[in-house]
């Protein structure tokens, strides 16, 4: 035993605890992200040119399951505690 009693534990970086995010998300994130602003896009594009409505109700499904992908994602770049 030392003089000074036992040795401190060495303290976890934040990055090392689990707190910050996940970096490896950020491409997918990024991906995901651009390709639901594209469905958009798309959508929007194709309402001035044809009927609004129908446009839009045609490009939903497909924008929303592109924007669950994203936030799972997104949700992965974030700390655990925010």
């Amino acid at each position: 035993p030392s003089p000074g009693g036992p040795a401190p534990a060495p303290r976890a970086s934040i990055d090392e605890a689990g707190l910050s995010g996940r970096a490896a998300a950020k491409r997918p994130a990024l991906l995901w992200g651009l390709l639901a602003g594209l469905i958009w896009l798309g959508a929007w594009w194709v309402s001035k040119r044809w009927r609004k409505w129908p446009a839009y109700l045609l490009a939903a499904p497909f924008f929303f399951v592109v924007l669950f992908v994203f936030f799972e994602n997104f949700a992965r770049l974030l700390p655990s505690n925010f």
